[in-house]
Parts: structure tokens; sequence; C-alpha cells
């Protein structure tokens, strides 16, 4: 649910002017779940934005105490045209877990 309104959002307030190209179809079909970051970069190009969508630690119990593993949910944005629909790449912890497109 906070990816669609996040996703609402998100088209009022980008701005008209991409910095980036498009995200052609063909290589948005190469981004699968569990990518890294960095390979969706250098496949696609840098995003027009990165938006942090929430920090926050998981904590477990060790041997000698408590371990906290900090996670952030973030969102890569790809300016589209008036032929290519916007992209959007949601990330776990540095890991795609969904991407969509949208008009």
């Amino acid at each position: 649910m906070l990816r669609y309104l996040v996703l609402g959002l998100w088209g009022l307030c980008v701005p008209l002017l991409a910095i980036a190209a498009p995200v052609d179809t063909n290589q948005f079909g190469f981004i699968r779940e569990g990518m890294s970051e960095a390979s969706v970069v250098s496949r696609v190009g840098p995003p027009d934005d990165r938006q942090v969508l929430r920090r926050y630690a998981k904590t477990r119990r060790v041997a000698h105490g408590v371990l906290a593993d900090y996670h952030e949910e973030v969102v890569l944005f790809y300016q589209g045209d008036e032929q290519t629909m916007h992209t959007y790449i949601f990330l776990d912890n540095g890991i795609v877990t969904t991407k969509d497109k949208k008009r």
C-alpha cells in the first residue's frame, strides 16, 4: 500500500526534465528480482532520482547479546518520455524486490 502511495505522490513531484535517458523495454526485461543495485545501474544507467522509503533495524539474539541488522527500502526512479513509461525499481537492502512501469 505504501508503495502505491509513493508512486502516486512521486508522479506529482517529479520534474518535467529528465536527467537520464528512459529505460528501454528490452533493458527493463533484463532486470530481475535478486539483482544488486550496482548491476541495475550498470545495465540501465544512473536513476533520475533515488528515494529512501524507510530505514529500520532487525534485531536478533546471538550468543553474546543482541545483533542489529540495518535495512533500507529504496526506490529508483527513471523518468519516461512520450513513448516510454516511467520506471520504478524497488530495492530492499540493495537487492531488487519488485519493478514497475507507470504512465
